[in-house]
């Protein structure tokens, strides 16, 4: 069985114009080169009335401020020395650096029981990592700018 594949923004434009046009399912259909149900599935779940074209929102992060938070990051630049540069606040910043160092979607491991019932470790090798490498980089860009948070005196 084929794998169902999503519409391109073009397709998504022309299924829509052309419905608009007064075209049939059927006729849409051949000329996206899709099936007539396919077609028949995307009007009826919109009610036949063209969603507004997604965007995005105006104070997301574009692609060369991501890019540049990225490089700032691992070149070991504070997040405030970064935000400056991009014209954007610390806390945007640093938002971004974490979210990017948390791992995706782990798969679910089992669980490991001991002869009790008990829950056996914690978290997994690549997640306590993850988390210790971004305590590290917010440890260095707090002491950069003179902050030191008491958790981490030592």
């Amino acid at each position: 069985m084929e794998r169902r594949r999503p519409y391109s923004a073009e397709e998504r434009r022309e299924l829509w114009a052309r419905w608009k046009s007064g075209e049939s399912v059927s006729e849409i259909g051949r000329a996206l080169g899709r099936e007539r149900s396919t077609i028949h599935r995307t009007i009826r779940e919109y009610g036949g009335v063209a969603p507004p074209e997604r965007r995005r929102g105006r104070l997301a992060l574009k692609l060369s401020e991501r890019e540049e938070i990225s490089r700032g990051v691992a070149a070991g630049q504070s997040a405030r020395w970064i935000a400056a540069r991009i014209g954007r606040s610390a806390s945007t910043v640093h938002a971004r650096a974490e979210s990017a160092r948390r791992p995706r979607a782990l798969p679910a491991l089992p669980m490991r029981t001991d002869a009790r019932g008990s829950v056996v470790g914690g978290l997994s090798g690549a997640s306590s990592r993850a988390n210790l490498s971004l305590r590290a980089w917010s440890r260095r860009s707090c002491e950069r700018s003179g902050r030191r948070n008491r958790s981490w005196a030592g």
